[in-house]
């Protein structure tokens, strides 16, 4: 079981998501932004973060940068449907530099996401490390 913090500002993908990885097993908490993310983060860190790149208040890059520099060896999968000026994939290749392990598009395939949370779950546990990021979407 893993200590997973989803975030995103739709409430209908925070509620799918919960209810799916807590149904997995897995003890999940909610954001709405980046800004509660991270409150939530420092009150209690998570082993891994999917947070929405496209987001009110603090957006999804500036909370990986955040997340991993209070705590580099948390897992981060980033997810984006894109902006108007920006498509998704140019979002999902700048939080993979920030340093997501996986970037997925929007709408989510729930196997490639379970897929990128088992493989950055087990990377972490293994101590190889997080590098080697991984686009999908």
């Amino acid at each position: 079981m893993a200590k997973i913090l989803v975030v995103d500002d739709e409430p209908s993908i925070r509620d799918l998501l919960q209810r799916l990885l807590a149904d997995a097993g897995h003890a999940v908490r909610t954001a709405a932004d980046g800004e509660e993310a991270l409150t939530f983060f420092q009150q209690e860190p998570a082993d891994l973060v999917i947070v929405d790149l496209i987001m009110p208040r603090k957006d999804g890059l500036n909370t990986i940068v955040d997340i991993l520099e209070a705590s580099p060896n948390t897992g981060v999968i980033a997810i984006s449907g894109g902006g108007q000026a920006i498509g998704a994939g140019r979002y999902l290749r700048l939080a993979q530099e920030l340093g997501a392990v996986h970037v997925l598009s929007k709408p989510l395939d729930m196997l490639e996401l379970f897929g990128a949370i088992d493989a950055t779950l087990a990377r972490r546990s293994s101590g190889k490390g997080l590098g080697d990021p991984g686009v999908h979407g």
